[in-house]
């Protein structure tokens, strides 16, 4: 029968002539080779790997993430740290952020000290932030985000205004601040934010950020390569 499986952790019950790195009883890591003559799967009580397929796990992660972990984090430590070259100080998008590779891959690059942008889907969000990627949520002074006001909330909390639920739940781990887009000032810091960003997403009507000065065009000039999402809530011609 056809075993599944590449990726595994477990404890060594038995090594072969000449291996001196690991001993039995050793807790170990790894996943097979991905070739077409590969005939074992993990998905089973024992597996025979390669002497170089294997590593020591380290004693403070469980088997359980240790198992779940080999292919999506060598993917990603060896695309930004060996084949990107990632150094401390680069920028990093990545796409499909709240999947195996990609949520693995922001942990890494936050570790090698880049600054790192995320796309994801929605119901990702909270999970991308807590994994390193810096989200910035921009308000108004005078209106906030109406859902900081929507119940539960407690009035005997010093800022009440942070205490809802809901507002919560969506913006956990978010950077945030508020600008004033009407004033001079308030744009001059969006578009020096701008600056360093990867994506800028925004949901006013249509015509709003062309009449604030801050279009597509005038982002572009302040970086070249910025992604700029428009979600208006009735499309741009509604």
């Amino acid at each position: 029968p056809l075993v599944v499986g590449w990726d595994f952790s477990g404890t060594v019950d038995a090594v072969g002539g000449g291996v001196t790195n690991v001993a039995v009883g050793d807790a170990v890591w790894g996943h097979l080779a991905f070739t077409p003559s590969q005939k074992q799967g993990t998905y089973a009580e024992y597996v025979i790997a390669h002497v170089d397929e294997i590593a020591s796990k380290p004693d403070n992660v469980s088997h359980q993430i240790a198992a779940a972990a080999a292919t999506c984090a060598m993917t990603s430590l060896q695309a930004l740290r060996d084949d990107g070259r990632l150094k401390s100080g680069g920028t990093v998008l990545v796409i499909g952020g709240g999947g195996g590779v990609g949520e693995l891959a922001i942990g890494i690059a936050k570790r090698l000290g880049a600054h790192v942008s995320a796309v994801c889907s929605t119901k990702d969000v909270e999970r991308v932030t807590q994994m390193g990627a810096d989200v910035v949520k921009v308000e108004s002074p005078s209106a906030w985000d109406n859902i900081r006001t929507l119940i539960p909330q407690s009035d005997e909390a010093p800022d009440p205004w942070n205490s809802a639920f809901y507002f919560n739940a969506y913006n956990r781990d978010k950077r945030s601040l508020t600008l004033d887009l009407a004033q001079p000032a308030g744009r001059e810091l969006l578009l020096r934010l701008v600056q360093h960003c990867d994506v800028v997403i925004e949901n006013y009507r249509s015509d709003v950020l062309d009449k604030l000065g801050l279009g597509y065009e005038t982002l572009r000039q302040y970086k070249s390569d910025i992604i700029l999402v428009s979600m208006a809530a009735f499309g741009k011609t509604g």
